[in-house]
């Protein structure tokens, strides 16, 4: 094994390069399939109704593919974080197999590595998720793998934990750029229906693998480096463990993540499958809707899938991190003050958009990615994670949990300002 050059994978220029291609590639396909099906169904409307059963296959493979192609955002995402965090590392003559390796709990084929912690143990990695994957099928020990294809992954590049997740890349351009990067992974670390392993690994070790997006069993006794700097928090008398096993934050998020899930993959094909077979079999009336409906799905499916992620996200922090009480402030938006949630006449509390300022964060932050309200005299939240951008809060009780980015509008004046009528004027500074 070779010394890595740069202190993390991201920092060597050649990576970022191999990264946004990855990206280029998956935004190509994610316009490249949508946009052949649109224009074959355009044809079929000016051609017989026999031409629609010549297109059927493609039909319904590029809206598989269509779907599909949404998979790769969340992983080339998760391999950008494994970047982030670690170095690479050339290793020479990796073992690898094509059949089920007796230690994994996954069949698929596998590279074996060393554990950090135990010279005397190895690890598979499996390739858990088969797409992009044939490439290297081709290329891993097997019986009829050729030696020429087998020295094109000779040394392999790898950056990450093999106990948790990492990224592995073939030598490019004489061997001094990755290519073909590919996400590796061990279930526990990413399936939120999995408990997560900590493999025995050190304080420091589970650190380096949570920044790098693994879900990981951090001991109670042992606080993240962010949550030991955080002086600021206080810690609830039951929060001994995850966020995620306060029971109404686990029926939020697990509500969350089954909605947009069953609109994915339920709803939206439904809605695209159902005009298009109407239509095939010669119902006329159906191609405006069939064409509605397809012109809509790039509008509104993107929007389902960024709330997916940023729901998996929450788990995998609400998992990870218990509920602290942390002050906070709520603050007023200059262009547009506070648009309340009125409702005095029915006996509900005035609710104002959630732009707030955390107790010891100078940023302010506000939810993601869609708007929520709170009540304007909250001075207290519950948080998870490290207070600051990606930390989850809610207010207390739990039940309403949400994530929190950035907030990049202006800011008006304090929050002392009257709260009268259906809209709180704003003073001007």
């Amino acid at each position: 094994m070779q010394s890595p050059t740069h202190p993390t994978a991201w920092d060597h220029p050649p990576t970022r390069n191999a990264w946004m291609r990855h990206m280029a590639m998956n935004v190509v396909g994610l316009i490249g399939w949508p946009g052949v099906w649109v224009a074959l169904i355009c044809v079929s409307t000016y051609t017989p109704n026999w031409v629609v059963w010549i297109f059927m296959p493609y039909f319904i493979y590029g809206l598989y593919r269509f779907c599909g192609q949404f998979t790769h955002f969340p992983q080339a995402f998760r391999m950008l974080r494994v970047l982030q965090e670690y170095p690479w590392q050339f290793l020479e003559g990796v073992p690898s197999g094509l059949g089920k390796h007796p230690k994994a709990r996954d069949d698929g084929m596998w590279f074996e590595f060393w554990n950090p912690a135990d010279a005397e143990e190895k690890i598979p990695l499996v390739f858990i998720r088969h797409q992009r994957s044939y490439w290297w099928l081709k290329r891993l020990d097997g019986p009829r793998t050729r030696p020429s294809r087998r020295a094109q992954i000779e040394p392999l590049w790898f950056a990450g934990d093999p106990r948790f997740l990492a990224v592995v890349a073939a030598p490019g351009r004489g061997g001094k750029a990755p290519e073909r990067l590919h996400f590796l992974y061990q279930r526990p670390a990413v399936d939120i229906q999995c408990a997560p392993d900590s493999w025995d690994a050190t304080p420091t070790d589970l650190e380096h693998a949570r920044r790098a997006g693994a879900r990981v069993d951090m001991p109670s006794s042992t606080a993240a480096v962010d949550e030991v700097a955080d002086q600021g928090a206080q810690r609830l008398p039951w929060a001994s463990q995850p966020a995620l096993k306060h029971p109404p934050t686990d029926r939020a998020i697990r509500r969350r993540v089954i909605r947009q899930m069953v609109l994915l993959f339920a709803v939206w094909p439904a809605l695209v499958l159902i005009p298009l077979l109407l239509a095939a079999g010669g119902d006329d009336r159906f191609i405006p809707i069939m064409v509605r409906v397809i012109v809509l799905v790039p509008i509104v499916v993107p929007l389902h899938i960024w709330a997916l992620v940023t729901a998996l996200r929450m788990h995998r922090v609400l998992s990870t991190h218990s509920w602290r009480l942390v002050e906070c402030e709520v603050v007023r938006s200059a262009a547009h003050g506070w648009r309340l949630k009125d409702r005095s006449a029915s006996g509900r509390e005035i609710r104002v958009p959630a732009i707030l300022r955390l107790h010891g964060h100078g940023t302010v932050l506000t939810a993601v990615p869609f708007k929520r309200y709170v009540s304007p005299r909250i001075t207290h939240l519950w948080c998870a994670g490290p207070p600051g951008v990606g930390a989850v809060v809610s207010e207390p009780g739990g039940a309403r949990p949400f994530r929190l980015a950035k907030y990049k509008g202006a800011i008006g004046a304090a929050t002392t300002a009257p709260v009268t009528g259906e809209r709180a004027q704003v003073l001007e500074p």
